[in-house]
C-alpha cells in the first residue's frame, strides 16, 4: 500500500496480481475504505468488469458491499 495526503491508498497493481494468485471468491468492500478509491464499485451496475476481473454485487449492509469475484474470461 501506498501512504497519501489522507489515509492510505491501496496500490492497483499489486492488488490485482495478489486477487489473481489467491483465488479470491468474495470480496467485502466499502467505498469509504482503502479500497474506495483504487476499484470504485458500483452496486447498481450488477457486474463491474475491471482489469480481467469481474466483481458481482450480491449484498450490501450499510457502507459495506459483499461481490463476488472471477477471472473474466476474455481479460474485460
Amino acid at each position: 500500500m501506498v501512504q497519501k495526503n489522507r489515509g492510505r491508498v491501496v496500490d492497483e497493481k499489486i492488488f490485482f496480481k495478489d486477487l489473481a494468485s489467491d483465488a479470491v471468491r468474495f470480496l467485502i468492500y466499502s467505498p469509504f475504505g482503502d479500497l474506495g478509491q483504487s476499484l470504485r464499485l458500483e452496486p447498481e451496475i450488477g457486474i463491474n468488469h475491471m482489469n480481467g476481473f469481474c466483481f458481482e454485487h450480491i449484498y450490501t449492509s450499510g457502507p459495506y458491499q459483499v461481490y463476488r469475484v472471477w477471472k473474466a474470461e476474455n481479460g474485460n
